[in-house]
C-alpha cells in the first residue's frame, strides 16, 4: 500500500470511533533483553463498551492490520447491538438514571458507565445492585476514571481471575456475575458467580433494584422474578 495513502486511510479509520471509544493493543517485539526480537505486526483493538475484541495480524504493517481491525470492529459494533444494550439499561435502570443515550464502559462484571439525555453520566453495577452518579461533564467523568481507586475497583482484576479459572473464558456477549448479589449478603466468591449475557444481566439488574429501593436497612422484602 502506497505510504501517504496508507497514512490517510488509517486516519479515516481512527474516526470510526469517538476518541476514548477504543483501547488498542499492539504485539511487542521479542528478544533476549537488550537485542532486538522478531516483530510482530498484530493490532488488537477493545471496543470498551460492548467488551467486543478484535485481532487482525493479516498484513506486515501494524498500520494496515490497524485499518482492517478497525473497520472490522466497526462491523461487529453495529448500532443494533448498541441499541439493544440501551434498551436493556432502559429498561431496567430508567427510573433511576432517566433515558439513557450512550453506553461508554463495561467490565467484565457487567458494570456500565452510561450517559443520559441530561449529561450526566452514572455506574451501574449489577454485582450490588446498584446505580450511582459517576460525574455530571464528560470533563469530570475523564477525572474520576483516571484515579486509581477507581481503575482498581472498576477491573476487578483479582475477582476476574478467578472467575475465568473456575468458569472458563467470557463468550461475546457474557459477562459475570453474583447469582446472590451483595445488597443481600452474597459473597465474593467463585461459588457465587455465574456467566449470563450482558443485555439481561442490565435489565434484570435493575428491575431488582427498583423492587428494593424503598426497603430500609434490615427490612424484609419480597423479590418478584422478571420473565
Amino acid at each position: 500500500m502506497d505510504l501517504n495513502f496508507s497514512k490517510q486511510i488509517y486516519g479515516e479509520a481512527k474516526k470510526l470511533f469517538p476518541e476514548g471509544a477504543v483501547e488498542v493493543l499492539v504485539a511487542r517485539a521479542t528478544g533476549p533483553a537488550g537485542q532486538p526480537g522478531k516483530f510482530d505486526p498484530a493490532v488488537c483493538l477493545v471496543h470498551k463498551a460492548s467488551g467486543i475484541e478484535v485481532t487482525c495480524n493479516d498484513f506486515l504493517s501494524q498500520t494496515e492490520n490497524y485499518i482492517a481491525a478497525a473497520v472490522r470492529l466497526r462491523i461487529a459494533c453495529g448500532p443494533k447491538r448498541m441499541n439493544a444494550l440501551l434498551e436493556a439499561v432502559a429498561e431496567g435502570w430508567s427510573w433511576k438514571l432517566g433515558r439513557p443515550v450512550a453506553i461508554i464502559a463495561t467490565n467484565r462484571f457487567g458494570n456500565a458507565i452510561v450517559q443520559n439525555e441530561q449529561g450526566q453520566f452514572f455506574r451501574i453495577m449489577p454485582e450490588e445492585w446498584e446505580c450511582e452518579l459517576l460525574a455530571s461533564a464528560a470533563e469530570e467523568l475523564e477525572q474520576t476514571r483516571k484515579s486509581d481507586d477507581f481503575i482498581r475497583d472498576w477491573e476487578m482484576t483479582a475477582l476476574v481471575q478467578r472467575a475465568q479459572t473456575f468458569l472458563g473464558p467470557l463468550e461475546e456477549g457474557e459477562v459475570y456475575y453474583l447469582v446472590i448479589p451483595g445488597c443481600l449478603g452474597g459473597k465474593y466468591a467463585v461459588e457465587n458467580i455465574r456467566k449470563n449475557s450482558l443485555r439481561e444481566l442490565l435489565a434484570y439488574s435493575g428491575e431488582m433494584a427498583r423492587q428494593i429501593d424503598d426497603v430500609p436497612d434490615g427490612g424484609s422484602v419480597t423479590i418478584v422474578p422478571t420473565e
